[in-house]
């Protein structure tokens, strides 16, 4: 893969003696795409389906109140948070993912609308206020990256880091003074302004 700023001559060249092809799609590594330039909600179709056929396999009218709920917070809540871990994921998909949840909650189909008696921020909330303690995806998502960056300030002798502050700080408060640019990686750009 080549950025667009070299020179077609000199990308020839690289393919003609290295003997590697060229390519747009560098694929998956750990199940999460590695992509080049912005991520876009269909990037997260994998996700969407894994979530949809699990949904599918279970009949939520055969089971109780809190045998859904059970569902929901071990399996539902639990299946984006990799991906959460490494990107912000798009309102869109928190959107939809949290639509599946509150349809299979409520026992409806997910793509249908349905009678929902209680707010979905209501349930979100803990157990010790009144809620159900669901969490909210874009809160959790949050709190992964938050603990990304984190970790990029306690653990400086890991190689991502060190790859990170050799690109974009090389001062020792690196983080506090970097900014995200334009053409900088997604990493960076959801870590820097944290």
């Amino acid at each position: 893969m080549f950025s667009k700023n070299i020179d077609e001559a000199v990308t020839s060249n690289i393919l003609l003696y290295s003997g590697f092809s060229r390519t747009n799609d560098l694929g998956r590594y750990l199940g999460i795409d590695i992509t080049n330039g912005r991520r876009k909600v269909q990037r997260y179709n994998d996700l969407l389906e894994k979530i949809s056929r699990k949904f599918a396999g279970w009949k939520a009218s055969c089971l109780s109140m809190a045998g859904r709920m059970t569902l929901i917070k071990s399996v539902m809540a639990s299946m984006p948070i990799f991906t959460m871990h490494t990107d912000k994921l798009p309102v869109a998909i928190c959107n939809v993912v949290e639509r599946k949840q509150r349809a299979f909650m409520w026992g409806h189909d997910p793509d249908k609308r349905g009678f929902h008696p209680i707010g979905w921020n209501r349930i979100c909330t803990p157990k010790q206020v009144g809620g159900l303690g669901i969490k909210k995806l874009s809160i959790m998502n949050e709190a992964c990256l938050l603990k990304l960056s984190w970790r990029s300030l306690h653990e400086t002798e890991g190689l991502w880091v060190k790859v990170l502050k050799a690109k974009y700080g090389h001062r020792a408060d690196w983080r506090r003074l970097a900014v995200a640019k334009q053409g900088d990686s997604d990493t960076w750009r959801q870590l820097a302004p944290i």
